[in-house]
């Protein structure tokens, strides 16, 4: 994928941002957004274009690369202590794989694909989700944090173009949560901005996702909105 991207032209950063056992939500988007900031502040110095950034993840990282998609300049998200005030942490693009997007309905939604989640119930205190969020997902305590770490909740006019696959066999993170956030996404940009791809027999990662020719698929559209 990184060999793709190279011959395409793109420079990659590859950001690091501290996991839940480090520190809970929200520092690990605030150091996604410093990251962008910081490499936005110094473009000139890596020969960047800052007009011109997209985000790339998977699972809790196709998270966070939607929230930049989304949630551009939101201060809610933002800590100023990590430096770089007044440049922008938006991007002008986006890939999400098969990432976490709603917390508290995933239970629900694997329910109604007739299958259950690997980890167990998402609604547990134990679960990598209530360890993000520092509170237990399903209680009422838990709500406004779940809504603040979801791309749902930012959606508007303004998001960028996000390309989005997601594993029909998928049972770490149900395939309905990518379904919905295209559905959404395309009422508010327009279905030009959005692909939605659900890859069949692919689950949690693995090659479909990383084939050359689903990397290529994605690179074409990366080009469409930033070349």
């Amino acid at each position: 994928m990184l060999e793709g991207l190279r011959k395409r032209g793109y420079a990659v950063a590859s950001i690091g941002y501290r996991l839940s056992t480090e520190a809970i939500f929200p520092a690990a988007i605030n150091d996604v957004k410093a990251a962008v900031k910081y490499l936005r502040a110094n473009a000139e110095k890596y020969n960047l274009d800052p007009d011109k950034f997209a985000s790339w993840g998977s699972s809790a990282g196709g998270n966070l690369s939607a929230l930049l998609a989304t949630s551009a300049d939101n201060p809610s998200l933002i800590a100023p202590s990590l430096g770089n005030a007044g440049v922008s942490d938006a991007v002008q693009a986006a890939v999400d794989w098969f990432g976490l997007l709603y917390f508290s309905t995933m239970d629900e939604q694997f329910k109604a694909l007739g299958v259950s989640g690997v980890a167990g119930s998402t609604n547990s205190p134990d679960s990598a989700e209530s360890k993000y969020l520092g509170r237990t997902i399903g209680t009422a305590e838990a709500q406004p944090l779940v809504e603040m770490a979801s791309p749902y909740t930012y959606i508007s006019s303004r998001t960028s173009p996000i390309y989005i696959q997601h594993g029909t066999a998928d049972r770490n993170i149900p395939i309905t949560q990518s379904k919905i956030f295209a559905e959404k996404l395309r009422a508010a940009i327009g279905a030009g901005k959005v692909v939605f791809e659900s890859l069949e027999g692919a689950g949690h990662g693995g090659p479909q996702f990383s084939d050359p020719k689903n990397v290529a698929k994605i690179l074409d559209f990366l080009d469409k909105f930033l070349k």
